[in-house]
């Protein structure tokens, strides 16, 4: 296989049809035969590297990768592979430059891994890859990027921390369309997003935790999550808490927003259009959203800035629990120049079957956003989406029947993995002992009467569904 690099700054052809294994701060060639090559034990990078298509590097288990400052970036090329099995750490070097460089120019001056091929993180429970900055310095190196017309990632179960932007999914060019996957990890104190979609990607987060992302004077660039420029994605099961800015935001974009907890003190979901676009319409379906009232912005905020002619179809807002005890800002528009969305409307937020009612947490003080069961049941129990699609189907960490429970611990992919970060020994094995990550069968849900309320409710929701899959 051939893998290039820059050494003492002249580009060599490391021409070896065998693995690389590091051992300090050497690679080394080991015998011929070998199908792929293979970073294990500790591996120090002082150069750029490419992996050029048709080839395989695979980041053992176990081993740990330290990017030194010399080292800007790691490519993995259109048809090659990049693989990084559970337990590896990225241990990189930051820099000054990175940390104070601006969202449109921090390329230049971090470490990133650029992926046009395919990267695939391997974490296992237990055992997570983790890639973050030594120091821990925030926005201390780039993060991942994913751009390309055959590029793709899959990472599953890993910790992301610390870089400017934690994974970017970027299309481009019209019908360039690179496709990213993010589950069951843990994004941390990265400076402007934890995870950005653009130009008709596509990006699938679920089973996430997003935390200590700091404040950025960008206002909504430094979203932690953000979909812009008909970037299409689901976000589910997520919780996102102890975020200094909007949780999510969605901008000329559709994705769907689905069973996510989203405490923050800041904006919950903002949603904005200026521009004609196809007419496919955001769906914003059984989240929570708590405000604790301590800055301004609003649970969920809507910014309609085209005429109503050339606007994307208004996002479809409905089954959510947004709640602010404190300054009771709920929906609302950040400019009065701008028109909002219908759904701010209170009547047809309601009408929505959209609720504002304290959670009631299981230990929010301990980041355990669990529903409460008794002694007083959270209202956020069965309150969401009635269409069976949307059914619970793991009890715990789903409460009640089988109806739809709001937030990340609710619906078919319930977040059996959204727990508290860090997580420590005696804090798991309590949750253990109350049964999280236990799957149980389904409760059979009970039939409303015939005329009552709420089969007259599912009725309603039924004949309106606009489901996508």
């Amino acid at each position: 296989m051939a893998i290039t690099s820059r050494l003492w700054g002249l580009r060599v052809l490391l021409a070896v049809p065998v693995a690389w294994v590091a051992w300090g701060a050497t690679l080394l060639a080991p015998d011929a035969g070998a199908a792929e090559s293979h970073w294990s034990g500790d591996v120090e990078v002082t150069t750029d590297t490419t992996i050029a298509a048709g080839d395989v590097l695979v980041i053992d288990a176990g081993a740990v990768v330290t990017v030194r400052a010399t080292a800007s970036l790691l490519l993995i090329d259109a048809g090659a592979e990049l693989r990084v099995e559970e337990g590896a750490q990225f241990l990189i070097a930051s820099r000054e430059e990175c940390v104070t460089a601006s969202a449109t120019e921090h390329e230049a001056s971090c470490f990133r891994i650029e992926a046009r091929g395919l990267l695939a993180v391997e974490g296992q429970p237990g055992r997570p890859v983790s890639f973050s900055a030594i120091g821990d310095t925030v926005g201390g190196w780039g993060g991942i990027g994913v751009s390309g017309a055959v590029a793709s990632c899959e990472v599953a179960y890993a910790e992301i921390r610390d870089a400017k932007v934690g994974i970017v999914a970027d299309g481009l060019i019209d019908g360039i369309n690179p496709r990213c996957t993010v589950h069951d990890g843990v994004f941390a104190a990265n400076q402007i997003h934890a995870a950005l979609a653009n130009d008709q990607s596509h990006l699938w987060l679920y089973d996430n935790h997003f935390t200590n992302h700091p404040v950025d004077a960008g206002g909504w660039h430094g979203s932690v999550v953000k979909l812009a420029e008909d970037a299409d994605g689901r976000i589910e099961n997520n919780v996102f808490a102890g975020n200094g800015e909007a949780a999510v935001v969605i901008d000329n974009a559709s994705p769907l927003v689905i069973n996510n907890t989203i405490v923050t003190s800041g904006i919950g979901i903002a949603i904005s259009s200026d521009r004609a676009a196809p007419g496919v319409a955001p769906e914003i379906r059984n989240n929570i959203v708590l405000r604790d009232g301590s800055e301004p912005g609003w649970a969920i905020d809507c910014e309609d800035r085209c005429s109503v002619l050339d606007c994307r179809p208004a996002p479809l807002v409905a089954y959510n629990n947004a709640y602010d005890p404190v300054s009771g800002a709920l929906l609302g528009h950040g400019d009065s120049a701008w028109t909002p969305c219908s759904f701010l409307d209170q009547t047809a937020y309601e009408a929505a079957f959209n609720i504002s009612a304290d959670p009631l947490f299981a230990s929010p003080a301990r980041g355990d956003y669990r529903l409460l069961l008794g002694p007083v049941a959270s209202p956020s129990i069965d309150a969401g989406d009635p269409d069976p699609y949307y059914n619970d189907v793991s009890f715990p960490p789903s409460l009640g029947w089988a109806t739809n429970d709001q937030g990340a611990y609710g619906g078919p992919r319930a977040a059996l993995m959204a727990l508290p970060v860090p997580l420590t020994g005696a804090w798991a094995a309590l949750l253990l002992a109350a049964g999280v990550g236990v799957t149980r069968p389904r409760r059979r849900q009970a039939p409303p009467a015939s005329g009552s309320s709420a089969a007259k409710r599912r009725r309603t929701a039924s004949s309106s569904a606009t489901r996508r899959s």
